[in-house]
């Protein structure tokens, strides 16, 4: 199984690579399907999260520096052979 998804992750970092027309599109959910609008409480819920810990006195930015994190393992995920550089 693991072996598989290294496979998927080595392919779509390949087409990622050498396919410059390659885009990713978010799928449209139906207005005021179950899934939406779950979709829409969870992501204003993280957000309303975020914004009440940076709010504290004094702030916690153990979520922020969290998100950080990820959003640098996302961006720089399928370079890992250069992802000593930046850290």
């Amino acid at each position: 199984m693991e072996t598989a998804k290294g496979m998927t992750n080595m392919a779509l970092a390949h087409e990622i690579m050498v396919n410059q027309d390659l885009q990713f599109k978010p799928t449209k959910l139906p207005e005021g399907s179950l899934e939406r609008r779950v979709k829409e409480t969870m992501h204003q819920a993280f957000w309303d999260c975020l914004e009440d810990q940076l709010k504290e006195d004094p702030p916690s930015y153990q979520h922020a520096i969290k998100l950080l994190g990820e959003i640098k393992e996302v961006r720089i995920g399928p370079f890992s052979s250069i992802k000593g550089y930046f850290n």
